[in-house]
């Protein structure tokens, strides 16, 4: 639904799904029967179906290997992804779609917590020094048992602009 909206709104060159096989299914079905979807795929702007559950190979990863578009991503969006990763995958995803992205919004569930979640915020910090990051509002999820909610990251984002 989500890529639907932003197709409709506005000129996309191309758009790339990363999800779990199951999701990416579902996906590609609702894309058959998305007038905006359709469209875009005749016209050849949309759609990657990548595997998020596939990391990249650890030697890829050290070597920065980089599964997305040369120049990088110019806005990524990712609602709870990253907290279903194991840390490889995580550092694969980081690599190939995070690292280079222009601009963010990552919803990061309570899943995610203490130092794993320092981790994260550390590693996408290296590379965007921009980030910005608050409580997650209003609450999507319920409070895990640490007492913790999940965590909205932003960058590439200067709303004084």
């Amino acid at each position: 639904g989500q890529s639907t909206v932003l197709f409709d709104m506005f000129s996309i060159a191309w758009y790339d799904y990363y999800d779990v096989p199951q999701a990416l299914r579902l996906i590609e079905r609702y894309a058959q029967h998305s007038a905006s979807l359709s469209a875009a795929q005749r016209e050849g702007r949309c759609c990657g179906y990548r595997d998020g559950t596939v990391p990249l190979s650890q030697t890829a990863v050290a070597e920065g290997a980089s599964e997305g578009p040369a120049g990088g991503y110019d806005l990524v969006i990712s609602q709870y992804a990253l907290t279903e990763l194991t840390d490889i995958s995580i550092l694969g995803y980081y690599t190939s779609v995070l690292k280079t992205a222009k601009r963010g919004q990552l919803l990061i569930s309570c899943a995610l917590i203490g130092e794993r979640r320092k981790w994260l915020m550390d590693l996408i910090m290296q590379s965007h020094p921009d980030l910005s990051y608050a409580d997650e509002f209003p609450k999507t999820g319920k409070q895990c048992a640490s007492g913790e909610y999940g965590i909205e990251v932003v960058w590439g984002h200067n709303p004084h602009k």
